[in-house]
């Protein structure tokens, strides 16, 4: 029996089916002026994503040349000490 066949059998489903197939609502496709919203939208979450991202990693380079500079304020290391602060005053000369 193929499923023509069982529409036949059963008159019930067909109304149901034709029913719903005539109250469905087409499929809506959107403008061109939504689409370019949305993409808009979309390129400017893209762009905050990247600056956000690339200003956790300059904070987090900070942070770790900060934490190497405290660790060798012991004493020890105080060659390595000046470098990582020389290093870090240069990469950082635009900021002041």
């Amino acid at each position: 029996m193929t499923a023509f066949e069982c529409f036949i059998y059963s008159g019930d489903v067909v109304v149901e089916l034709a029913s719903f197939l005539i109250t469905t609502p087409p499929v809506q496709t959107l403008s061109r002026q939504q689409v370019k919203s949305e993409l808009i939208v979309d390129v400017a979450r893209q762009y905050v994503e990247r600056e956000v991202k690339k200003a956790r990693d300059a904070k987090e380079r900070e942070i770790s040349n900060l934490q190497k500079i405290q660790k060798a304020w012991g004493g020890v290391g105080l060659k390595d000490c000046f470098y990582g602060w020389r290093k870090y005053a240069r990469l950082n000369v635009n900021d002041r």
